[in-house]
């Protein structure tokens, strides 16, 4: 079910906001969340009701349409325009401050129609486009390994460590899974991203995430994740660098 579009509407004429709210009302999917005739209430209102349209009347006597848009801005974003005047010669005025459209009085169902359906495109076309986003970001910081017949994807905490096996490497996992792949941990290591993991010697990789202790008599790091509390050797040419590093 599509979310309901909050509309504000504010107009000096009592009647110009009945009719644009009967109009509003048979579009559908439209909730009037607070109207007004005074333009100097708009910021209160905004910041009360965080709508998703603001019907503006462009011709108010306190303060106009264009000078309220103006005064708003970007101090309260998150919201679309719409200009609502019985004059075309305002128009181009108000799209230079970024209104969304605009309706000529008095309004018409056709045209309060097209207009939310034109907002509602925008609104799905903004929804699809942070949902492609949001996807790009979290596979960007996933890491892709690939095995023998399997290609896996790992978010960086769900690694302990990594640990050559022969040409192999085996991928330790905090929920204690093992996985091996067909990759030696040089090329492994290519893949990772910068800061999150590092090379303690020629057979392991560590998440520095889960660092808890270098041991230095014992050339041994300690990693802890949950209960769980893993020595791996630390080779002595990766001690300083690694303590510098954190």
């Amino acid at each position: 079910m599509q979310t309901k579009i909050r509309a504000v509407i504010i107009d000096d004429e009592p009647g110009a906001i009945e009719q644009l709210t009967f109009e509003l009302n048979r579009a559908g999917n439209v909730e009037i969340v607070a109207t007004t005739t005074d333009p100097l209430e708009v910021n209160q209102i905004l910041q009360d009701t965080f709508p998703d349209i603001l019907f503006l009347d462009v011709q108010m006597p306190q303060k106009n349409g264009i000078e309220v848009l103006k005064e708003i801005g970007s101090s309260i974003p998150g919201f679309s325009v719409v200009m609502v005047t019985a004059y075309n010669d305002f128009m181009l005025d108000a799209f230079r401050n970024e209104a969304f459209d605009f309706l000529l009085k008095p309004v018409n169902q056709n045209e309060v129609q097209h207009l939310i359906s034109r907002y509602n495109e925008k609104r799905l076309e903004h929804l699809n486009r942070e949902k492609v986003e949001s996807l790009v970001n979290h596979l960007n910081r996933k890491i892709r390994i690939p095995a023998l017949t399997e290609t896996y994807f790992f978010s960086p905490e769900e690694i302990l460590y990594f640990a050559a096996d022969g040409k192999y490497t085996n991928i330790y996992k905090t929920n204690g899974t093992i996985i091996n792949t067909s990759m030696n941990l040089g090329a492994v290591e290519a893949l990772l991203p910068n800061g999150d993991f590092y090379r303690i010697s020629k057979s392991g990789i560590i998440n520095l995430g889960y660092l808890n202790k270098i041991d230095r008599k014992k050339k041994k790091c300690i990693l802890s994740a949950g209960n769980v509390e893993i020595e791996l050797p630390l080779s002595r040419i990766y001690t300083n660098q690694l303590e510098r590093l954190i």
